[in-house]
């Protein structure tokens, strides 16, 4: 009887001393007919600690790499961290305290397209990688009827560029564009793009990966220059 009631607090100790995670809604969608004023399409869902520990999301991510969101993580209506959707982004981990809720918006940039005003539906999974006792691998079904990575062949750019940062000056983001030439389409090109500042020190590595030919842009946050801010195609 002693046993088996040790055990029992045991797996009370254990229950009582552990985090579970629920989400307000498990499938989001991304219509071409929503853009915000930014010309970006956004959903959001809570994410929610049932437990009496805290949580970590260790990261998100979609199950297409190709597709990436950029994310605003708020509290109680108040911004508290950004960053982008992707594995090693460092806007993760993300801690939510017990029983406490963290509201994220993911937000996709419109995908430039072949033709003018054409879509397609396209159905995706993000993956919520947590600490949680219950359920340490999250799916949200996304899905959205824009084009995802189809670039206009007349819009390539014919050489490296990379645009004066809008707008300038600012306080406290930024956003930077950049170019890769079309010579280098159907391949992939590493591209890095680091900040310094007056005095020659890295302050941020906000690109640093393979990438197609195309347009792109990427945003800076001088007051969250340690995360580097993954960029959109």
């Amino acid at each position: 009887m002693k046993k088996i009631l040790l055990v029992l607090l045991l797996i009370s100790s254990y229950y009582s001393n552990a985090q579970f995670i629920s989400i307000s809604k498990d499938s989001m969608r991304f219509v071409s007919s929503s853009y915000d004023d930014r010309h970006r399409l956004t959903d959001s869902l809570l994410v929610i600690n049932n437990g009496d520990a805290s949580l970590r999301i260790n990261y998100i991510e979609a199950k297409q790499m190709m597709l990436l969101f950029e994310i605003k993580l708020k509290y109680k209506g108040e911004l508290i961290k950004g960053g982008f959707t992707y594995k090693s982004s460092l806007v993760f981990p993300i801690d939510i305290s017990a029983k406490d809720t963290v509201k994220i918006v993911f937000m996709q940039t419109q995908a430039t397209t072949k033709t003018a005003n054409m879509f397609a539906d396209w159905t995706d999974s993000l993956t919520i990688n947590n600490n949680s006792l219950n359920r340490p691998i999250l799916p949200i079904i996304i899905s959205g009827n824009t084009i995802l990575d189809i670039q206009d062949e007349t819009n390539i750019p014919s050489e490296f560029s990379l645009s004066q940062n809008y707008p300038n000056p600012f306080n406290p983001e930024t956003t930077i564009s950049y170019t890769i030439p079309s010579n280098v389409k159907g391949e992939t090109i590493n591209v890095t793009l680091k900040v310094y500042d007056v005095l020659g020190r890295e302050v941020a590595t906000l690109v640093d990966e393979y990438k197609q030919a195309g347009s792109y842009t990427v945003a800076f946050n001088v007051k969250s220059r340690h995360q580097p801010r993954r960029d959109q195609g």
